[in-house]
């Protein structure tokens, strides 16, 4: 039985969980690395790739990416709008970057929020369409920035070859079925195009150091704990090849990083001592993330 029929099993109610064990890339058998907040984390013992062993039902999006999310604090963000500058200027440099490798063109950016980082991406001369879950972040983005944005998921996309590029800036490691989401990102994507994700590497320095205690270990909004060659593997798949790699230069506010923090302190003194120092900070201070542990890609259809 393939990934998406096993998962439409499951959420019809006909699979037992246990057989949601096998890796949602490579299909291979997995073991329990540990649980967080009473979830067990999962690793392939071929490919790599990390995943949470969690049951999805309908109102997963809801509960997750519903308004509280983007306003407060904990695994979201306290005040997602006032970083709308950082994050605009965070889409320019990514628009900068795919013009690079891909002509200018038509690009659907996936989980677009409420369309900073599209805005930005606008603003380097691409056509930015959005895709957002959370239909008041989907509204403002259109109605208060003209990004064309429509609410929904990647994995229940119907777009068939209507875009250059897609954009999935951190938003793999949130894909209930990562195949199914790259299945229609693949669709959505004319001949020959684009993609660019950013996301976290599950064997990246910091990871390893911290174990259960990264802050990226953080289901159910997390679910997927993607390697390099995880994401090379599952794109693949789909025709698409990795043409370029690097670390992004990653900022956030102190307000950002305070409240993280605090959702993630009682996993260490380490985080607890950094909640100290960010309180100490003004709200609005822009830090640069120190880590390893972040990277993009662009990758380029086959045609």
């Amino acid at each position: 039985m393939s990934r998406i029929a096993c998962y439409d099993a499951f959420c019809a109610g006909i699979l037992p969980l246990a057989d949601m064990k096998r890796c949602p890339i490579c299909g291979g058998f997995s073991d329990q690395c540990f649980i967080v907040r009473d979830i067990p984390i999962r690793r392939c013992a071929s490919c790599r790739h990390g995943f949470a062993e969690y049951g999805i039902d309908e109102h997963h999006f809801a509960a997750v990416y519903g308004d509280d999310y983007f306003s407060a604090g904990g695994p979201g963000y306290q005040d997602y709008l006032s970083e709308a500058k950082l994050l605009q200027r965070q889409g320019h440099r990514y628009g900068a970057l795919l013009g690079r490798y891909a002509p200018r063109g038509k690009v659907l950016d996936i989980g677009c929020a409420a369309g900073f980082l599209a805005a930005g991406m606008r603003d380097t001369g691409l056509a930015v369409n959005g895709l957002e879950p959370n239909q008041r972040m989907a509204s403002y983005a259109s109605d208060a920035l003209g990004i064309p944005t429509r609410q929904g998921s990647l994995e229940n996309l119907d777009a068939v070859g209507s875009y250059d590029a897609v954009s999935m800036i951190q938003v793999v490691a949130h894909f209930v079925d990562p195949r199914r989401a790259f299945a229609a990102a693949a669709r959505a994507t004319r001949s020959a195009g684009y993609w660019l994700i950013e996301g976290w590497n599950a064997e990246s320095a910091v990871a390893r150091i911290l174990g259960r205690k990264w802050h990226v270990y953080n289901p159910p909004s997390v679910l997927n704990y993607f390697t390099t060659k995880s994401l090379d593997l599952l794109a693949a798949e789909f025709g698409f090849v990795r043409i370029a790699t690097g670390r992004p230069r990653k900022l956030i506010t102190a307000a950002h990083a305070a409240t993280l923090l605090e959702f993630l302190a009682p996993r260490s003194k380490a985080f607890r001592f950094a909640v100290s120092v960010a309180d100490r900070m003004p709200r609005s201070f822009v830090l640069p993330y120190p880590g390893d542990d972040i990277f993009w890609a662009v990758y380029r259809g086959g045609g």
